[in-house]
Formats: C-alpha cells, structure tokens, sequence
C-alpha cells in the first residue's frame, strides 16, 4: 500500500525511485522510466542524477542505460561475498571458484551485465580478487592442515626423484588421490614446485631447469637439436621426450624448424 501511494501521489523524485525499486534485479532502463512516469527528458535526466548522487540507485548498463535499486543491488553483492565465503569453507584447498560458476550460485536470475558490475564493484573496493578467471576474497589464502602439509612433501619427494620420468598423476595410487592430491599438484604448480607439461604430467622444477641448461648449452653448441638428439640428451623415452620438447616450444624458449629446433631470438 506505501508502494502504491508513493506512486500515486508522491513527489517525482519518490516514484522514479519506487518504480526502479520495484523491478527488484531486473532493474529499469531509461526508456521504460520515461514511458512509466511520463516526465519530460531533462526532469527524468535531473532525478537520475540525483537518485545516483544519494546512493539510492546504480547505473548498471551504460550501453541500454538500465537502473538498479541500492536495497536489491547491495543484497547482490551481500550475496556473492557469502557464497564466496561458504565456498572457501568448504573447499579451503582450491584458490577460489570459477566465475561462471559463481553466478550460478546466485539465487536470482542475474542478468550477466549486472554480475559483472557488482564484481568489479566489489574488486576496486578491495573485497574480492579475481585472478584470470578466477574470484576469490581478497583475505583467502590456501593454508594447508598438517595432513596436506605430510601430503605436499610426499608428492615432492616423488617429482624431484623421478626427475625427467615422473610418474603420471593417475599412477600414482588411489590413495593420494583421495587425500585430496590432485588439489595439491594445482596449488604445486602455482607456486612453482612443479610444472605441467601436459595433461596428467608433472615435473619437478628441478629437473625442468637442469634440462633447460643443459638444452640451450647443446644448441648453443651445435645450433640446432632434433628430437633423437634430445631422447639421447634426457635419456629418456619418448613419452617423455616429446611432451618436454613441446613444452620448451610452447614456453617459447625453443621453435620449431622442420623437424628441428632452434632457440627462439628474443
């Protein structure tokens, strides 16, 4: 009833604000505000300003000019930052979540201009980060128990023994892999420990580093390096062979010529 009556005879400033209050999520576009209150351009333009300059609404789509109340909009971002915090909770080995999953999360059915608005909303107030495509908040930082921290030195013990013929990860027991060992080789690779090669294959840093030295001695040397020349280099077969070759291609340390390597010119 105070809605209606705000509508019905209250000031201008009050029913553009109750209209745009009332399309909750949706929000309100500039068009759809003139067709409902019937003010002139300039009036509906000063009221917005004001509306902005008070905090009551936001601004959520320059391109189609759509207009979210502040009771709805900071519920959103209330919103986010909770399921946020549930999701490290629950999952404190993993960096952060994924932001499309994110937004499935969200009760309502969020148009994806507005979760990119309250998102960067809340990255420039310092609340949450967002590394590639991945959210987090800002304070979340992945601390292992001492059972991960048993955990994390066993699986370094097994890279940097296997050096250039680690084990792939499915070959190394249900049992790592049920203490939560594919969440640790991610955080390994993050911080350097170990670096992916391909799929299912880690190596040591070590070992990738020592085979880095040795790799651009060899073609310093002789200026060139063909694959046979690199099995015979590591020692190892080609199952490992190829993927480290790859890998060197990809990290843009060696191109390929033929069937040939060369150092990339920087």
């Amino acid at each position: 009833m105070q809605a209606l009556n705000t509508l019905s005879k209250g000031p201008d400033k009050a029913i553009v604000e109750q209209h745009i209050r009332g399309s909750g999520l949706k929000g309100l576009s500039k068009t759809e505000l003139s067709f409902l209150t019937n003010l002139s351009k300039r009036h509906l333009d000063e009221i917005i300003a004001s509306l902005i300059s008070d905090n009551l609404i936001f601004k959520v789509d320059t391109e189609d000019e759509i207009f979210i109340h502040s009771e709805f909009y900071n519920k959103a971002k209330e919103e986010i930052v909770t399921i946020l915090a549930d999701y490290h909770r629950r999952f404190p080995l993993k960096e952060g979540i994924v932001k499309e999953e994110l937004r499935s999360k969200m009760a309502s059915n969020m148009r994806e201009k507005l979760f990119n608005y309250i998102i960067t909303d809340l990255i420039q107030a310092s609340v949450i980060v967002r590394e590639k495509d991945i959210i987090r908040v800002k304070d979340h930082q992945v601390k292992l128990p001492q059972d991960k921290e048993e955990l994390r030195s066993q699986i370094d013990k097994i890279y940097l023994k296997g050096g250039l013929e680690p084990p792939y990860f499915k070959d190394l027991g249900q049992d790592i892999a049920e203490k939560g060992g594919r969440d640790l080789l991610e955080i390994m690779v993050k911080d350097g420990t170990l670096i992916k090669v391909k799929e299912d294959l880690y190596f040591h840093k070590k070992a990738i580093e020592e085979l880095k030295r040795r790799l651009v001695g060899f073609i310093k040397g002789k200026g060139e390096i063909t694959t046979p020349e690199l099995k015979k280099l590591t020692g190892v077969s080609r199952k490992y062979t190829i993927p480290l070759i790859e890998y060197f291609d990809k990290t843009q340390l060696t191109v390929r010529i033929g069937d040939k390597r060369i150092l990339r010119k920087r």
